[in-house]
């Protein structure tokens, strides 16, 4: 992770694996149904960007 050491890298994931992981099972269930009975591509394309924009604000 940018250069630190590995118990910076263990510690990170220790203290925001769970909140990212609660927030996954949260949205992505949601979204997956809407996904499969409603919309297809541009739905689950504008999902990913604000996900990853979230992943990148909590991996800071």
């Amino acid at each position: 992770m940018a250069g630190r050491s590995l118990a910076f890298a263990h510690a990170k994931v220790k203290d925001s694996f769970l909140d990212v992981l609660k927030m996954n099972v949260k949205i992505w269930s949601l979204f997956q149904f809407i996904n499969i009975n409603y919309y297809r591509v541009l739905f689950m394309c504008g999902l990913s960007l604000l996900w990853n924009i979230y992943v990148a604000i909590k991996r800071r």
